[in-house]
């Protein structure tokens, strides 16, 4: 690479000086000084060497095929000149020998998809060599050849193509850093600065994750990355040669070639490979954004919300690359913004492009001085619209979840770029005609999709008819028919999620890597079974498949994790197993209004795990790691005052152990089964914790224990129909003395029509034991109906707390609605 090569030129001769201000040259290296191979204007370097091979090369091209190949181009002579100088201050000579090169390969080359890749490239580089002074973006950045060469191998090997580039510029750059480091070990801004690029390669798998040449460096490298270590810059040039090597070498060149700075300034060679680095981020992002606008307009919602989300994490990436550019000094960027004058951000074209493709724009005062870019045409916002009145917003809420993600994503992304410029320019204009700081800070709160802000969270007026249909938005039968297969075949989905749940393979990945045939034998699967498995996955979200049949996980699929925090491996646990077997039989329930689990077990759910020891363990497992996910409404509230908590069907304890030990002036009471009590007694162990809880047997359809100041019902009632959850609330009722509450924590069902959890569980609860998930307004009657009077719910993602106390005046007991009550005891079948 060439910034491992630091020669000194042996001859310097005077080169031109640009149009515009020039700056003088600092006496120090690296940050805010100049780079290892820069020059002071005093001491440019002689450009005879790299003209002799230019023109021996030119040559070539009428007598020696070889020689005037791509391959042959002196490439290393220019950049030796271009990158000590500085573009801007490159020999005349040479410059005017690179323009009529290339007017030369231009006027001679045949159209772009009948040049050879190497001839195309070249012609795409050379005009770089020669614009000093017309501020194009492109040609300062060179992105434009990046973009070809990821694209060169065909269409579904660009994503990778664009991610092993990303690698390999991160990794030069910490070359770059790591050895301006090890000749200034004691500058401060510089070790700064190469630890943030170590970090940022360090974490290269969240830029880029498809990245070719397997994941470097090893998982948790950037744990045991430290700031202050004396060897940081030996272990950065370590880290930086062991991405180069894993990387294609055309890929390689590709990156030296790419950096032709306009000075000779250190900071300038961190400012280029960062907004390169920005622009194919950028880039990956649109990309994503194509493919979900092409599900979306055929109705493919499950892709959609994952190139969404894919789209989302490219833009939650970018805060790793924003970390480097705080280290920018404002001496360096200084003279940086005075040699390119009219290179600007808003150039971007990948950048505009994802504005562009997410909703229409209304034209602004930048709009004529960049180029106009093409997208598709309807944009995301449009094909969103035009599908709420044919699908409805419930069926979109995930399109309009992931669509939020990414507005909130990339206007983060856009606040924090408008800080950091802040601190570097302060009140100084932009370099393309914008206000500077002020132009980002006004960009920033412009959301990406603007009329759908709070869509998936408004309450509708359904007692509004939606819009009838018409000829421009009834959608393809075959879209629809696509649609409904997709959720027709659902299971198949769940399904593979229990397995690979069931096998650890999220465990077995880690933050890994790892062929399909080596993750195979560690969970004892068939290697081209588990891949199967995974490719469904992967279009899921869960999983990422990157080169020759390797996966990884997903933050998404992370959560399958039992250790990961809210993870949801219990949940798909539960839902497995006899679980999913009682749906063969829903049709009993939707017949009858019984639990089918009796028709396919023969016995209702809590008499059969009673006779099943090992399936009641995991169900009381899986049950107890739930309880973090639903338990927050309880401890966050204010038990100020309370002295004794009575936990009615509290199973294994755990959730009110977690409660005391939160609150340890609380003491509790643990009631159960009997069979259940005793195992509790060893579930909550020894210690004070164990001296300030009792653990009493019984039933709560006959009585629960007295004295208690709040009495907690987590998850019990939906297990039972509504006549049933009234002899369990009268029970309470009884044991209660004046001033006692009563909390109830479940799910709420909305009063309308919209999408909620609960009324998935709603019918789970119907299937497995005759239950039911119940709205508000179900509440309050339950209550009323039980001698109780409704205080208040607090209303959470998980669950809602519902408050309750004994009414002052017994209630008039009326009729429950009647509902079909499970067999069994105590306990809880929730499954979320």
């Amino acid at each position: 690479m060439y910034l491992s090569e630091h020669k000194s030129p042996s001859v310097r001769t005077e080169g031109r000086t640009p149009a515009g201000p020039t700056a003088e040259w600092p006496q120090h290296t690296g940050v805010a000084g100049i780079s290892l191979r820069g020059a002071r204007p005093s001491d440019r370097p002689d450009p005879a060497a790299a003209l002799a091979r230019l023109a021996e090369w030119t040559a070539g091209l009428e007598t020696d095929g070889e020689r005037g190949s791509p391959e042959s181009f002196p490439f290393k002579e220019i950049l030796d000149h271009f990158q000590t100088a500085g573009r801007n201050y490159a020999s005349p000579e040479l410059v005017d020998a690179l323009r009529e090169l290339e007017r030369r390969l231009a006027a001679a080359a045949p159209p772009d998809h009948r040049q050879p890749l190497g001839r195309r490239l070249l012609l795409d580089w050379l005009p770089s060599t020669f614009d000093q002074d017309d501020g194009d973006y492109d040609s300062y950045l060179l992105v434009p050849m990046l973009e070809r060469l990821a694209a060169a191998d065909g269409e579904s090997e660009t994503d990778p193509g664009l991610d092993t580039q990303i690698r390999v510029l991160l990794a030069d750059l910490l070359l770059a850093e790591s050895e301006a480091l090890a000749v200034t070990p004691d500058a401060h801004w510089q070790r700064v600065r190469t630890h943030a690029v170590a970090q940022a390669l360090a974490r290269v798998a969240e830029l880029a994750p498809t990245a070719r040449g397997g994941v470097v460096p090893p998982a948790g490298f950037v744990r045991t990355l430290d700031r202050d270590d004396p060897a940081l810059a030996a272990l950065g040039r370590r880290l930086a040669q062991a991405a180069l090597d894993a990387t294609p070498e055309a890929v390689r060149q590709a990156a030296e070639i790419s950096m032709l700075p306009s000075t000779p300034v250190h900071d300038e060679l961190m400012f280029v490979r960062s907004v390169q680095l920005f622009e194919l981020v950028y880039r990956r992002t649109y990309r994503c954004l194509e493919r979900a606008l092409t599900a979306l307009r055929s109705a493919d919602l499950g892709t959609a919300v994952a190139e969404l989300g894919a789209a989302a994490e490219r833009v939650e990436s970018t805060p790793i690359l924003y970390r480097v550019l705080t280290t920018m000094s404002r001496e360096g960027f200084a003279i940086i913004r005075a040699h390119t004058e009219g290179r600007s951000a808003i150039q971007s074209r990948a950048y505009r492009q994802v504005e562009r493709i997410t909703a229409q724009r209304p034209r602004t005062a930048t709009d004529d001085r960049v180029a106009r870019v093409e997208v598709p045409s309807p944009t995301l916002q449009e094909v969103y619209q035009e599908l709420v009145p044919v699908l409805g917003e419930p069926a979109l809420e995930a399109v309009a979840a992931a669509m939020a993600r990414l507005d909130d994503s990339w206007r983060a992304m856009k606040r924090t770029h408008w800080g950091i410029t802040r601190k570097i320019i302060k009140d100084s204009p932009g370099t393309g005609g914008t206000t500077g700081a002020d132009y980002l800070k006004a960009t920033a709160a412009i959301p990406l999709f603007p009329d759908l802000q709070g869509a998936g969270e408004r309450t509708r007026d359904h007692n509004r008819r939606p819009p009838r249909p018409t000829e421009n938005t009834m959608p393809d039968p075959e879209d629809q028919n696509s649609l409904l297969r997709r959720k027709i075949m659902g299971y198949i989905v769940s399904q593979a999620i229990f397995t690979v749940t069931e096998l650890k393979v999220v465990e077995s990945l880690g933050e890994e890597a790892v062929p399909a045939a080596e993750l195979a034998g560690r969970v004892g699967a068939d290697p081209d079974a588990l891949h199967r498995f995974l490719r469904v996955l992967t279009a899921e979200g869960l999983f990422v498949e990157q080169p020759a049949g390797t996966f990884a996980v997903t933050p998404l699929g992370a959560l399958l994790h039992r250790d990961a925090p809210g993870s949801l491996h219990h949940l798909a646990s539960l839902m497995a197993g006899e679980a999913y077997q009682a749906w063969t039989a829903a049709g009993h329930s939707l017949r009858t209004g019984r639990a089918a689990f009796e028709t396919v077990f023969g016995k209702p759910m809590f008499d059969w795990l009673g006779d099943h020891p090992a399936e009641l363990a995991a169900f009381n497992e899986g049950q107890a790691g739930l309880v973090t996910l639903r338990l927050l409404p309880l401890l966050d509230r204010d038990w100020s005052g309370v002295g004794t908590v009575v936990d009615v069907g509290g199973g294994n304890g755990t959730l009110l152990g977690t409660l005391l030990s939160r609150h340890r002036e609380l003491r509790g009471v643990l009631f159960d089964l009997p069979k259940v009590a005793d195992e509790a007694l060893s579930g909550l162990g020894g210690g004070e914790l164990r001296e300030r809880c009792r653990v009493v047997g019984g039933d709560f359809f006959d009585e629960v224990p007295s004295g208690g100041d709040v009495y907690v019902l987590a998850q019990i009632l939906h297990d039972w129909s509504d006549d049933r959850a009234v002899e369990i609330l009268r029970s309470c009722h009884r044991a209660m003395g004046p001033g006692a509450r009563l909390l109830i924590l479940e799910q709420v069902i909305p009063d309308d029509s919209r999408p909620h959890p609960a009324k998935l569980l709603d019918l789970h609860m119907l299937v497995l034991l005759g239950g039911r998930e119940r709205s508000e307004s179900s509440w309050r009657r339950l209550l009323t109906e039980s001698g109780f009077e409704f205080v208040g719910i607090d209303r959470s993602a998980r669950s809602s707390l519902i408050e309750a106390r004994p009414a002052e005046v017994p209630a008039v007991v009326g009729a429950a609605a009647r509902h079909d009550e499970p067999g069994g005891g105590n306990g809880s079948a929730a499954g979320a």
